[in-house]
């Protein structure tokens, strides 16, 4: 999305675009733009967005977020169990 080295930012709405047109899903990497702009990822269009929040003066961890739109558009998903104690042996 945008780099402290170079200064740039990218046009990630376009890039977005580009890259569903091609059946591809979109992971921004928000770490370096979040502390400067808002983020709004409906009008971003990402898939997945992650950035670590200690970059806007908040606690050592990071945040995760993700549409539902590839979860719906994959049937791999769908067959994921997700009990507590199914993987242990």
């Amino acid at each position: 999305m945008a780099s402290n080295a170079l200064g740039s930012i990218v046009d990630v709405k376009e890039v977005a675009r580009m890259a569903h047109a091609a059946g591809a899903e979109v992971f921004l990497d928000a770490v370096h733009y979040a502390p400067h702009g808002a983020l709004d990822v409906q009008d971003l269009d990402c898939d997945y967005l992650v950035c670590s929040v200690t970059k806007i003066f908040a606690p050592h961890m990071g945040l995760f977020g993700a549409s539902v739109r590839p979860w719906k558009r994959s049937s791999h998903f769908a067959r994921i169990s997700f009990q507590p104690g199914a993987d242990e042996n």
